[in-house]
């Protein structure tokens, strides 16, 4: 069968009016969603219809770009893992059962193939869904962690720990990013330069676990490459992680300890962390986000260094299951984290809720600016006009078979004459109208600037009169219920 969409097209560049972009990308996922909720693979076709009906417009109008596209398709992953993931890992049972029901999921989605200027300068490089899988499994989360997410994108690692029952700290540099991530997550995003976070954040916020997946090797308002741009993020966000916490990095292949240029950086953090585990990724692991640029999967633990020697693997992992696979047989179990109940009193669940009101009621504040219409901000007033009382509207004999069209009997003061010749059939001339008692309610301006005339107004008037009346020989309810309590009983 043939779906046809609606199209767009129509509409020029300069009548753009662009709607938010958090609400557009909201309304577009959400399309999405019950495609994916089906099980039925998601064409680059129906991405386009989505995006289209979000953003009211084509992107060939300039109205969005495929990053938005792809961005409301990551939305849409994160939607549906927050209402199904609790439910996928009872019913997987175990991480491997568990990760292979979410690449299910990621063969319906299409791959990111178009990338922006934007998306490539700052990196924004998603982490692919079965990926912040596996690094929030070898963080080990739980509903006793607060975890933070430096750089956290769209969202996609912080669902895992969502899902884990976790309390979050999300920060995200990003306007529009973080916008998404407080209407999704329902909390209140920071947007700081991450490579700084430590310095950034509010004292109370003492995460026991930190995800992140920091740009590679660029930074804001820095032009070219910046080499040290993970190791800055590594470092700050080592800084604010509680003693005994744990810290899961994705990074280029080249940030690894047993490097010629980054050993250096990783001995200088070993008086107080501990690096557990590192696994280069192969490139196809990332293909499907616009990038075949290998990775790393590195775990750190802050305890004072142990005799315990790290698992470094040489040799990229090909896929994901081999990740994972990885990771059970590598990564340690978790450090206990002293006095996590302190942590958590930090952020009182009065505070919490407050939070959540807070980006509650912001985000139905965006999605009521989203909604407005033009018109809503416009003063509105019944149009004014009165009987023809000079006469005017008597009919006068005719001696064509046309008349020039003149409104005969009502008179609409301030009202502009038609800015080009009407005529009438003399038939119709000669006959008066009726006179009409429906007022329309209009912005004043369309009288006082001319933008209807006295004619088109006319027009208006008795459109309105005639949908205000029944029609002959119909009934309204209250008609026939007068007629059944009339009737004579057993009638």
């Amino acid at each position: 069968m043939n779906v046809q969409y609606p199209s767009f097209a129509h509409h020029a560049p300069s009548s753009i009016s662009r709607i938010s972009p958090t609400a557009s990308l909201l309304t577009a996922a959400r399309q999405l969603l019950p495609l994916m909720e089906g099980g039925k693979p998601i064409s680059t076709e129906q991405l386009r219809h989505a995006v289209e009906s979000g953003f009211g417009d084509t992107d060939t109008n300039g109205a969005w770009v495929w990053k938005d596209a792809y961005e409301a398709l990551e939305c849409a992953q994160i939607l549906f893992l927050l209402k199904y993931g609790a439910r996928i890992r009872r019913q997987a049972g175990d991480a491997k059962c568990e990760l292979a029901m979410i690449e299910r999921i990621c063969k319906l989605i299409p791959s990111q193939t178009r990338r922006s200027e934007e998306s490539q300068r700052l990196q924004q490089f998603s982490t692919p869904l079965p990926l912040a899988f596996i690094a929030a499994h070898a963080a080990g989360l739980s509903a006793d962690d607060f975890v933070l997410e430096p750089s956290a994108g769209t969202g996609m690692l912080a669902s895992f720990a969502k899902i884990a029952g976790a309390d979050l700290a999300l920060n995200e540099i990003a306007d529009d990013r973080a916008a998404l991530l407080e209407a999704m997550f329902t909390l209140k995003v920071t947007r700081h330069d991450a490579a700084t976070i430590h310095d950034r954040l509010d004292s109370s916020i003492l995460p026991t676990v930190v995800l992140m997946n920091p740009p590679f090797s660029s930074a804001p308002k820095v032009e070219g490459r910046f080499r040290a741009a993970t190791m800055q993020h590594v470092r700050s966000a080592l800084s604010r992680l509680t003693p005994n916490g744990r810290l899961v990095l994705i990074s280029g292949s080249n940030f690894a300890p047993n490097t010629h240029d980054w050993g250096d950086f990783f001995r200088t953090i070993e008086e107080r962390a501990t690096i557990r585990f590192s696994s280069p990724i192969a490139g196809r692991v990332y293909a499907s986000h616009g990038t075949t640029f290998e990775t790393r999967l590195t775990v750190i633990d802050k305890l004072v260094s142990t005799d315990s020697a790290p698992i470094l693997h040489d040799a990229p992992a090909d896929t994901c299951g081999e990740l994972l696979g990885r990771v059970l047989a590598d990564v340690p179990p978790r450090l206990t984290v002293a006095s996590v109940t302190r942590l958590h009193s930090a952020r009182p669940v009065m505070q919490i809720k407050a939070l959540r009101e807070q980006a509650r009621a912001e985000a139905r504040k965006a999605a009521a600016e989203a909604a407005r219409h033009p018109l809503d901000t416009v003063e509105l007033c019944d149009l004014d006009y009165a009987p023809n009382e000079d006469g005017a509207d008597a009919p006068t004999p005719s001696t064509g078979l046309y008349e020039p069209y003149r409104v005969q009997a009502i008179n609409i003061p301030g009202a502009a004459e038609h800015p080009t010749a009407l005529v009438q059939s003399a038939a119709m001339a000669s006959i008066s109208p009726p006179l009409p008692t429906y007022r329309p309610r209009l912005p004043k301006s369309i009288v006082t600037s001319g933008a209807l005339s006295n004619a088109q107004l006319e027009s208006v008037i008795y459109a309105g009169e005639a949908h205000s009346a029944h029609l002959s020989g119909t009934y309204t309810v209250n008609d026939t219920f007068d007629q059944l309590s009339a009737a004579p009983e057993g009638a």
